[in-house]
C-alpha cells in the first residue's frame, strides 16, 4: 500500500494576522513495506505532514492518496482509511484516558462494533507484539507504567487495529537511552514481523539512520533533501545549516577525510567506521 503525497500545502489560520504557513510544495511517496525517517527541526512541518497522511487534517491545495484513494474526495471514508494507516502520536501519555490499559488499547476495536472476544484476542496480540505482559498489565491503570511502557501501550492501541502502515511521531521523545533503545528495537521487529510499511519521524538522524531505508528531510515546511541515509548525509553542511547534523561516526569520517586520512564511503554505525578505516589504513581498527 502506497502514499502518494502531490504539491501539499497547508496554512495554520489562513487569511487571519496569524496565519502560518507549515507545508508548501510537499511531493513525496512512501512505498509498500518502506522504513521511512522523516527529520527535521521543530516547526519544519514534520507533524502536519503525519497528520494528512490518515485523514486527520484532509488536503487543501494538494494531493494525498493512500492506497489509490484521494482522501480529499468528497465521499471518501476516512474512517475506513485510519484502519489502514495508523498514527501515534508525540507524548501519548498526555492522550491516556482509560481506567485500565486494556480499555486504552480496546478503545478503538470497540468502536468497530467487534464481539467481545475478538476485542480481547486483538488486545492480547497487540500487547504480546510490542513486548508488554498481558495477564500481568491488562488490568493496570495506563498511569501507573512508565514512559516507555505507555509508548507500547499507545503503539499496541493502533496495532489492534490491524493498519498496514504505522506512522510514529517522535516515539522516544522524553525516554532515557534505555527505553529509546527499546522502542526503536521494537519498532523494527514490527517491521520485521508484520511486513509494515513505517514513517518514523524525529530530529534525531543518529537515532534512526540505521533503521531506516530512506530519509527525507524538511525544512521550513518544504522537502530539502530525500534519499538513503548515507546519501543524504553527504550533504552535512547543508544539514547543519537546518538545524540538523550528521551521525558521530559520519562526522569522524569526514573530518579524517579533511584532514587527508584515506577513508571512503559513509558510516552510520561504530562497527561500520572501524571497517572503512581498515580497508582505508590496510590493518585492522
Amino acid at each position: 500500500m502506497s502514499i502518494v503525497v502531490s504539491n501539499l500545502s497547508y496554512t495554520y489560520a489562513g487569511g487571519t494576522p496569524l496565519a502560518v504557513e507549515a507545508l508548501s510544495g510537499v511531493d513525496l511517496t512512501v512505498s509498500d513495506g518502506e522504513f521511512l525517517g522523516l527529520i527535521g527541526h521543530t516547526g519544519s512541518g514534520k507533524s502536519t505532514l503525519i497528520q494528512h497522511l490518515n485523514g486527520l487534517i484532509k488536503p487543501p491545495p494538494g494531493k494525498v492518496i493512500v492506497d489509490g484513494i484521494d482522501l480529499g474526495a468528497r465521499h471518501t471514508n476516512l474512517r475506513a482509511i485510519r484502519q489502514k494507516v495508523g498514527l501515534v502520536f508525540q507524548y501519548p501519555e498526555h492522550q491516556v484516558f482509560e481506567e485500565t490499559v486494556f480499555d486504552d488499547i480496546a478503545f478503538g476495536l470497540r468502536n468497530l462494533n467487534l464481539s467481545p472476544l475478538e476485542v480481547e484476542d486483538r488486545v492480547e496480540e497487540a500487547m504480546t507484539l510490542v513486548g508488554l505482559d498481558y495477564a500481568a498489565l491488562k488490568d493496570r491503570s495506563p498511569l501507573e507504567l512508565s514512559g516507555g511502557q505507555l509508548r507500547r501501550v499507545a503503539i499496541a492501541g493502533v496495532l489492534a487495529m490491524k493498519p498496514r502502515t504505522l506512522i510514529l511521531d517522535e516515539p522516544t521523545a522524553g525516554l532515557d537511552p534505555r527505553g529509546r533503545d527499546d522502542i526503536l528495537g521494537r519498532i523494527a521487529a514490527l517491521r520485521r514481523e508484520l511486513g509494515l510499511t513505517v514513517v518514523l519521524v524525529s530530529h534525531h538522524l543518529e537515532e534512526i539512520a540505521p533503521l531506516v531505508d530512506r530519509l527525507v528531510v524538511l525544512d521550513r515546511g518544504r522537502v530539502l533533501l530525500a534519499g538513503p541515509p548515507r546519501e543524504v548525509f553527504r550533504q552535512a553542511d547543508l544539514l547543519r545549516k537546518v538545524g540538523l547534523d550528521v551521525p558521530v561516526m559520519t562526522r569522524l569520517l569526514h573530518d579524517l577525510r579533511a584532514r587527508g586520512v584515506p577513508v571512503e564511503g559513509e558510516a552510520l554505525t561504530v562497527e561500520e567506521a572501524c571497517a572503512l578505516l581498515s580497508a582505508g589504513w590496510g590493518e585492522p581498527c
